[in-house]
């Protein structure tokens, strides 16, 4: 619990809230189906604003799993499900 109270710290401490802007023509959203970043492996499904089902598995390189608390690979799983979608 020590390593996630830990990362939580690190990530909030800034004075204001960081912003990244993006500049886009499209709009789109995207409904979240499932993920499961334990263990060894993950995977996620998405459906796509078009209907279409994006879907990845695979298994983590060792630092990832040895570094890494099964939080922190749960989220890394979803922002890299989204991006790899979008």
């Amino acid at each position: 619990m020590r390593n996630n109270v830990n990362a939580l710290l690190r990530l909030t401490d800034f004075s204001t809230p960081l912003k990244q802007r993006v500049l886009s023509k499209l709009i789109s959203f995207v409904t979240y189906g499932f993920g499961d970043a334990s263990g060894k492996g993950f995977g996620a499904a998405l459906k796509l604003w078009n209907g279409v089902v994006f879907y990845r598995q695979g298994i983590w390189e060792y630092r990832i799993t040895d570094e890494q608390c099964s939080h922190c690979r749960e989220l890394r799983n979803l922002v890299d499900s989204l991006e790899r979608a979008a």
